[in-house]
């Protein structure tokens, strides 16, 4: 009966110290992962295009390169999107159609974008009473990469310059 009481003692040991180990494993694995941490992608929008469209709708194109200053790829799994144009958001759409950004590498992609027509006579009402001033733009976005990786959301703003300087000839360039 003692050897019996003995083996069963040990089972309990051994359980529980398998149980430690794993406990272990486990807190470790969450810390690794909290600790791990990626660096945001930067957007650059590279151009900007209307797309023939028919009936109500207005379709753009914007053209966007997405810059990876992290060691790995990033698998992105969709990305959604917004430009304004002087505070007015005008334009947006979703794709799930963006490719993997290599490690320390970048992309360039092309996005389609649906114009907000309700906001388009607000936006042309302001571009009229300043004639001559730089546009100013920012485009909102979040990027979703595939499994547990976190989203990023990104602004990029910035300035489409609407006085051209002209050559010596007085040509505009």
């Amino acid at each position: 009966m003692k050897g019996l009481y003995l083996g069963q003692n040990q089972s309990k040991e051994n359980s529980t110290v398998k149980t430690l180990v794993l406990c272990i494993v486990v807190g470790l694995g969450i810390a690794a992962c909290a600790s791990f941490k990626l660096d945001q992608p930067q957007i650059t929008v590279l151009g900007f295009a209307p797309v023939k469209s028919s009936g109500m709708k207005a379709l753009f194109e914007l053209q966007i390169r997405i810059a990876n200053p992290n060691g790995i790829d990033l698998p992105v799994s969709g990305m959604s999107y917004e430009l304004a144009i002087n505070d007015t958001k005008l334009l947006q759409g979703v794709s799930s159609k963006i490719p993997t950004i290599p490690a320390y590498g970048s992309q360039d992609v092309t996005l389609s974008m649906e114009a907000n027509l309700f906001s388009a006579p607000k936006l042309l009402f302001g571009l009229m009473n300043k004639p001559g001033e730089d546009i100013h733009y920012s485009l909102s976005t979040k990027i979703d990469l595939q499994g547990a990786w976190p989203s990023f959301r990104i602004v990029e703003q910035g300035v489409f310059p609407t006085n051209v300087p002209s050559n010596r000839s007085g040509n505009s360039i």
